[in-house]
């Protein structure tokens, strides 16, 4: 194992070979993602010889000026990894509180070194730099509410990137805008980006379903406190609601049952006002396509589409109301 390790920071350290780096980020992640016994050591070795993880900052800086598409994108696929660690069920108390001490650290890092280099990977016009930045956020935003807080506080949600991120993908669009129905497979009859929605490609992935992905995962660690300011983000909750329809039935009945159970449903602890910021008017058309429009074969989802719809539209004057007493 120790022979390992070595074996990858030496590839990390050597900076001016592009693909000997890009070697040691594909063999350290790909040692993380195996057995989480060997993980477990091997992160806990690489914590005790760099606690701040000093040869991948190495390489994040190097990239601020070199902006190397291959080694960003290891990168960022490499750090991400590392962040969705788990310690395995077998892991000493000791080195699971070293494991957990350290991650937090580089998603702290993160938040307060390299959301410049984010930024310019979501505005690149380059889906699969933008997929992965988006990947690296959520992998950051579930690290915990505390980081989470981090996060809301420093993050640019007014960046231009994010409304074009949460869109779906163009040929969906254009069909929905003539009319007619998303580009389909001939043989599935299923559209095209709910096939890729998925994908373990990150670059055929839509941008879109990083983004939901993304407002999901915040949507599902905020605290109690930290919620009503996640809500009242208008450029997340728009962008997650102003195109749902767009989106698998899988995807939306997540969506729907997300929001009423953290943040519309009986006895919520959000305020009134904020929650009738969330319908829209074009929120509220999504619900009526989603509740008119699911196929015949997801039921429960058009089911879920037609409560929302209800509960959303005929609930809007209560919550008017309650937020005029307020």
């Amino acid at each position: 194992l120790k022979m390992k390790l070595n074996d990858v920071l030496d590839k990390l350290k050597a900076l001016k070979d592009r693909d000997t780096t890009c070697k040691g980020l594909q063999a350290l992640r790909r040692h993380v993602a195996r057995s989480r016994p060997a993980a477990d050591q091997l992160l806990s070795s690489y914590f005790n010889i760099s606690p701040a993880l000093q040869e991948l900052q190495a390489i994040w800086e190097v990239q601020v000026s070199a902006k190397d598409l291959k080694t960003s994108l290891e990168l960022l696929s490499c750090v991400t990894a590392i962040l969705h660690y788990t310690p395995s069920p077998s892991c000493d108390p000791s080195t699971r509180q070293q494991i957990s001490h350290g991650l937090g650290e580089l998603a702290t890092s993160i938040i307060q070194r390299r959301l410049k280099s984010l930024y310019f990977h979501l505005s690149s016009g380059n889906r699969i730099r933008s997929n992965a930045a988006l990947a690296l956020l959520t992998a950051v935003s579930a690290r915990g509410s505390n980081l989470l807080r981090e996060l809301v506080a420093a993050f640019d949600f007014t960046h231009s990137a994010l409304p074009k991120l949460a869109r779906p993908p163009t040929a969906a669009i254009a069909a929905a805008d003539a009319g007619t129905a998303a580009a389909k497979t001939e043989e599935t009859d299923i559209p095209v980006h709910w096939l890729q929605w998925n994908s373990p490609a990150i670059g055929r992935r839509p941008s879109r379903a990083l983004f939901v992905e993304w407002v999901a995962t915040m949507l599902q660690v905020a605290d109690p406190l930290l919620l009503p300011v996640l809500l009242q983000i208008r450029p997340l909750t728009s962008g997650l609601l102003n195109h749902l329809a767009f989106d698998p039935p899988g995807v939306i009945f997540g969506v729907l049952r997300l929001l009423t159970d953290k943040g519309i449903g009986p006895g919520s602890g959000v305020a009134a006002s904020t929650r009738l910021e969330l319908w829209s008017d074009t929120a509220l058309s999504q619900l009526a396509l989603i509740a008119t429009a699911a196929p015949a074969d997801n039921e429960s989802t058009a089911a879920a589409g037609a409560a929302a719809t209800g509960t959303a539209a005929t609930g809007t004057a209560a919550l008017q109301q309650q937020a005029e007493a307020a």
